[in-house]
């Protein structure tokens, strides 16, 4: 909603248009549609003769993966009916076919009438093949000649490469640039960086496969032109998301233009099928992401109809799409509604807001991370500061930096960083300058150091001595204790029966509950006594100073073990403060009054998460891991009677040796 009162900007896209049809006269086009026809005729008869009419769903999953395949050019569908036929692993490569789609392709037992149509494809000449890629560029022109920025979707297989090979020849002063599986990742993330660049020439078109309809940032685009179009709704989905995109970065509001590639023959199953993604699925007017599950759910429906009744089969079950979709709208709409009460019933955390929150101050994870990895006392990851549209950004200079991590863990890492090793901290700059890479979790060079913040021990456990100028006496010590609070699981794990992945839904929504934090407790080691007074907390709690203090490294560890009387001093003050420390944590007012709290409002969150789950439940739907786990009555009381006794465990000790000045040496 658009809120006056509002800290942030609002999410906006640029929205959708309807696609013109570009209509080819490609004589491979009308080969594809007929061949598709062809296919279905040839073993919808067979398996109508042999009474296995049962089968439809199967080969209608069938012809969704080829028709996916059958536009603008015949070898990609003869390629995915040869692998279909005999495995062929180069076919299959060669028509873009998924793991999933190679599954599907052989769940139906492939027919006789199959193989003989196999020959009968490879048999036909195509002496025409040039000629037909010519036409089908031909019919691109009037949606060229309007563009600057513009995207070609050839979907799985071959088509990208001919086509971009084809355009390149014709159009000099086009800058034609290919994203696809052929070309490979480096090229087709050099080709994206040169289409969205302000280089001359003026026009700059981008012809890609599948490879660029999930991830990629394509909102620069003027005009998007389809040649073939996804088997599945969601993968258009998919598809379209990468130029129905948040304008802020561009400034570019209006909608991209859209076109598809459109047959002579209104019957066929291209033309089908792209007016049911129009008027059924709705999908060039609105998206359709939460739909996803429902889309899934009735697809077998459609590509059985397309299979059983031809291409009127597709027109026939439109209705029934819409109805469908319309019904899993109020659905999702009355699930919504159950949420927002939940939202605001209980002070629960906003996630968007937080979201949010992160991206306007991203300069402090750019100051945090360039800290970590600092020469001058970081981790040694050598880097160069530069600028990309006016904001910060980090080059990471990995070939001379051996940055002091595991070095285990940096070998194995090492070979798949050199393209993630630079980029911005600003999302908006990322999406700006295609070709930039956000350095966020996610980001591969990003994951490996958290891992190794994770994995690294150092500075867990310290010993120093600081100096206090009025102090007078012998050296004693004071052990520093950093605990991790969190909720306590042990008596609902007990009724899992060691269920792993409950486990895990378990401690999530515990730490949802009692969101884990961390106290320190200091111990006087001289008195046995926790330190309250603020003045020595604070003197404690100062950061280590490389002037004054002096680290116990080995040089210096006998001067710490002689304040002990000797390692076995040392071990036994360690363990005796350390129990000190932990009676004095848990009888603290602050720990108390949060455990309490986090157990009240977790009664009234759980009593809100049953309902929810039981009205799902009641109207049909899915429950999450956490939502049954929380319908248990026994596993949701064994865990809220725990939150008022959390585990309590040891993350960090340091030992502060307090010292006075020392007599000069006369």
């Amino acid at each position: 909603m658009d809120d006056p009162d509002a800290v942030y900007i609002p999410y906006e896209v640029r929205g959708r248009q309807k696609p013109e049809a570009l209509v080819t006269a490609s004589g491979q086009h009308e080969i594809s549609q007929t061949r598709l026809m062809d296919w279905r005729s040839a073993t919808w008869d067979h398996l109508l003769d042999h009474g296995l009419e049962e089968a439809k769903v199967a080969y209608g999953r069938v012809l969704g993966i080829l028709a996916s395949r059958a536009n603008g050019w015949v070898n990609d569908l003869t390629d995915a009916l040869s692998w279909r036929v005999e495995r062929e692993d180069g076919a299959a490569v060669r028509a873009g076919l998924s793991a999933y789609e190679r599954v599907l392709l052989t769940e139906a037992p492939v027919l006789n009438v199959e193989r003989e149509l196999l020959a009968e494809w490879r048999a036909e000449e195509q002496a025409d093949e040039g000629e037909s890629i010519n036409a089908v560029v031909s019919s691109l022109l009037p949606a060229l000649k309007t563009s600057t920025r513009t995207v070609i979707f050839c979907g799985p297989g071959m088509l990208a490469g001919v086509v971009a090979e084809r355009m390149s020849k014709r159009f000099q002063k086009v800058a034609v640039h290919e994203h696809s599986h052929r070309v490979g990742p480096q090229e087709s993330e050099h080709s994206l960086v040169l289409w969205a660049s302000e280089s001359m020439p003026r026009v700059h078109v981008l012809v890609t496969d599948d490879s660029a309809e999930e991830g990629l940032n394509l909102q620069l685009a003027d005009t998007i032109i389809h040649l073939r179009l996804p088997w599945s709704p969601n993968d258009l989905e998919q598809r379209l998301g990468r130029v129905d995109r948040y304008p802020g970065a561009t400034g570019q509001r209006e909608a991209a233009r859209q076109y598809r590639l459109a047959s002579e023959e209104s019957d066929s199953y291209s033309e089908a099928w792209a007016v049911l993604l129009e008027r059924g699925y709705d999908l060039f007017t609105e998206s359709v992401s939460t739909l996803q599950d429902a889309i899934a759910g009735g697809l077998d429906r459609v590509w059985t109809a397309g299979y059983e009744s031809g291409a009127e089969g597709l027109h026939g079950i439109a209705g029934e799409v819409r109805d469908s979709l319309r019904e899993a709208r109020l659905d999702i709409d009355k699930m919504d509604l159950l949420e927002s009460i939940h939202e605001t019933s209980i002070a629960g955390r906003n996630v968007a807001s937080s979201l949010l929150e992160m991206e306007t101050f991203w300069r402090d994870v750019h100051k945090t991370l360039v800290g970590y990895v600092d020469i001058n006392g970081g981790i040694g990851l050598a880097f160069h500061e530069r600028t990309v549209g006016k904001s910060p950004a980090v080059a990471f200079d990995l070939s001379a930096s051996t940055p002091k991590i595991d070095p285990r863990l940096w070998k194995r890492a090492r070979p798949e960083l050199t393209t993630a090793a630079q980029g911005a901290f600003n999302r908006n700059v990322a999406l700006r300058h295609p070709g930039t890479r956000l350095l966020r979790v996610g980001n591969p060079l990003i994951d490996v150091l958290a891992e190794a913040v994770y994995l690294d021990d150092r500075g867990q456990a310290t010993a120093f001595r600081r100096v206090d100028q009025r102090y007078r006496g012998d050296a004693h010590a004071h052990f520093g204790f950093h605990y991790l609070v969190e909720a306590d699981l042990t008596d609902a794990l007990l009724l899992l029966e060691g269920n792993a992945d409950a486990s895990r839904a378990l401690r999530r929504q515990a730490d949802r509950l009692l969101t884990p934090f961390t106290m320190k407790v200091w111990v006087n080691t001289s008195t046995e006594l926790p330190i309250i007074e603020p003045g020595i907390l604070s003197w404690l709690e100062q950061p280590y100073n490389n002037r004054s203090d002096q680290n116990y490294n080995a040089r210096f560890l006998d001067e710490l073990l002689d304040v002990f009387n000797g390692w076995d001093g040392y071990r036994s003050s360690g363990n005796s403060c350390e129990q000190i420390a932990r009676d004095h944590l848990l009888k603290t007012k602050e720990l108390s009054e949060r455990c309490q709290r986090a157990q009240d409002e977790a009664r009234q969150r759980v009593a809100v998460t049953v309902a929810q789950a039981r009205t799902r439940q009641l109207a049909g739907h899915l429950v999450g891991d956490t939502e049954s786990l929380l319908t248990d009555v026994d596993i949701t009381q064994a865990l809220i009677e725990r939150l008022t006794q959390p585990t309590v465990k040891v993350v960090a000790a340091t030992c502060v040796v307090r010292a006075g000045l020392r007599s000069a040496a006369r």
